[in-house]
C-alpha cells in the first residue's frame, strides 16, 4: 500500500539527510531556520535558544505524510500524499547571507480540495522560498528573492502553522512573492517595507509596510498593509486577478500567559473597481479570527528527549460585500463564512504527529455545503 511505501521513503530520506546535516559545522537542531509556529520546532527544541557562530551553516529538512477523510466516497483516503519533502539551508557569512528552501510541498486550505504536492509545487516551483540578505548592522537587514506572504498571519507550509490547513481568511492573502524587503528590529519593535509582485504576478506593482510592538513579555501587537499600486491583468493558478489588484490590512495581538496563548486578529480586504477586475463597484471583505493554544508543560524522558503536546483551536468569521455584477465563479473566495479548526499536536524531538478536525459553513454560497466543508486530517513527519 502507498502509506507503507511512503514510510519506507521517509525513513530512508531522513537517514541520508541526517548524515549530510551532521557534517555541517555548528549545526543546532533547535535553531529557528525559518518562520515557525509555537506548536512545532525543528528537532523538538525550543526555538531561539541556540548559540551558533555567524559563519555556521544551518541545514534542516522537513518530511511529512498527509492523509484526509472528507466524508464522501470520492475523498475517502488515508496517507494519500506527502505534505513536505523539503531541504532548508541558511548561512550568514559576515554581512551577507542566504536562505534556500527546496523540494515538494502541499498547501492545504479549508474547504478547498487538497491538491497533490506535485500539483502545488508546479505553482511556485521546487524552490518556493529563497533569498539573499545583507546585514547593515544589528538592526537593519535587506532581503531579496522569493519571500513569504506579506501581509497575512499564516505561513505557506503546513509545518510552519499551528493548524495543518490554512484558514478562510488566508484565501485573500498572497502566499509567495518575489521582491525586496527591508527589515528593522530593536528593543521590542520591528518594521518592514517591501516592494514585490503581490500574488506571484511577475510585475513588481505591490507595496507593503508593517511592524510590531512588544509591550512586555506577554503582549505583542502587529499591523501590516499590502496592496497593488497599479492595475494588473495577470491571472494564473497562483495569481487570482481580484486578489492581485486588492489592498489588504491585518491587525493582530498575541497574548501569552504561562502555557496559554491567544491571538485575535482582524483582516480587511478591498478590491477596487477597475479595468482588470471589471467590478461595477469595489468589493470588500472583513475577517475576524482567534487562535487559542494550550501547550502542556514540556517533559524530558530518561534519554533526554523533549516531549510536548499542543492543542490549538482556530475560529474564523468572514463577511463579504460583493457588487451586483460579481461573477458566480468567484463566489468561492468572497463569501460569508465561518470556520472552526482544532489540531491536537504531539512532538518528540524531531518526530511529530497531529490530527485535525475542521468545519466550514457559508450562509450565502453552496460551495461550503459540499463534503469539503467537514474534514478530518492526519499528518506525521520529521523536522530535523
Amino acid at each position: 500500500m502507498f502509506y507503507k511505501k511512503f514510510i519506507v521513503y521517509i525513513i530512508t530520506a531522513s537517514e541520508f539527510l541526517a548524515c549530510w546535516s551532521a557534517m555541517a559545522q555548528g549545526f543546532d537542531y533547535s535553531k529557528p531556520i525559518t518562520a515557525m509556529n509555537e506548536t512545532l520546532s525543528f528537532g523538538g527544541g525550543a526555538a531561539g535558544n541556540a548559540n551558533s557562530k555567524s559563519s555556521d551553516i544551518q541545514i534542516s529538512y522537513a518530511l511529512s505524510a498527509l492523509g484526509h477523510y472528507a466524508g464522501s466516497e470520492a475523498n475517502k483516503s488515508i496517507f494519500n500524499d506527502y505534505s513536505n519533502a523539503q531541504l532548508l539551508l541558511k548561512e550568514q557569512i559576515g554581512a551577507f547571507g542566504y536562505f534556500v528552501q527546496i523540494g515538494n510541498y502541499s498547501i492545504p486550505n479549508l474547504a478547498e480540495p487538497i491538491a497533490s504536492a506535485s500539483v502545488t509545487t508546479s505553482g511556485y516551483g521546487v524552490i518556493p522560498h529563497a533569498y539573499l540578505s545583507y546585514l547593515f548592522n544589528s538592526e537593519w537587514t535587506l532581503l531579496a528573492g522569493k519571500l513569504l506572504s506579506m501581509p497575512g498571519y499564516e505561513n505557506p507550509f503546513t509545518f510552519q502553522n499551528q493548524n495543518i490547513q490554512r484558514g478562510i481568511l488566508e484565501r485573500h492573502n498572497n502566499t509567495i512573492s518575489r521582491g525586496m524587503q527591508l527589515n528593522y528590529k530593536a528593543e521590542g519593535k520591528s518594521f518592514f517595507v517591501s516592494i514585490n509582485d503581490g500574488f506571484y504576478s511577475g510585475t513588481y506593482s505591490w507595496l507593503g509596510v508593517g511592524g510590531s510592538y512588544q509591550q512586555n513579555t506577554d503582549n505583542i501587537t502587529s499591523v501590516s498593509w499590502g496592496g497593488s499600486t497599479r492595475v494588473n491583468y495577470a491571472s494564473t493558478s497562483v495569481t487570482p486577478i481580484l486578489q492581485n489588484n486588492s489592498q489588504i490590512l491585518n491587525i493582530s495581538h498575541n497574548i501569552t500567559n504561562q502555557n496559554w496563548s491567544i491571538t485575535p486578529y482582524y483582516q480587511l480586504t478591498v478590491v477596487p473597481s477597475n479595468a482588470a477586475t471589471r467590478l461595477s463597484e469595489r468589493l470588500t471583505t472583513q475577517g475576524f479570527a482567534t487562535i487559542v493554544n494550550y501547550q502542556y508543560p514540556r517533559k524530558l524522558d530518561s534519554l533526554g528527549r523533549i516531549w510536548k503536546f499542543n492543542l490549538p483551536l482556530r475560529l474564523e468569521n468572514l463577511k463579504s460585500s460583493p457588487p451586483a455584477n460579481f461573477a458566480s465563479s468567484d463566489i468561492t473566495s468572497f463569501v460569508n463564512a465561518r470556520s472552526a479548526t482544532v489540531t491536537p499536536t504531539f512532538q518528540s524531538d524531531a518526530y511529530f504527529l497531529r490530527t485535525e478536525i475542521s468545519y466550514t459553513k457559508s450562509t450565502n454560497s453552496d460551495f461550503y455545503k459540499t463534503s469539503n466543508a467537514r474534514r478530518l486530517l492526519i499528518e506525521l513527519g520529521i523536522l530535523h
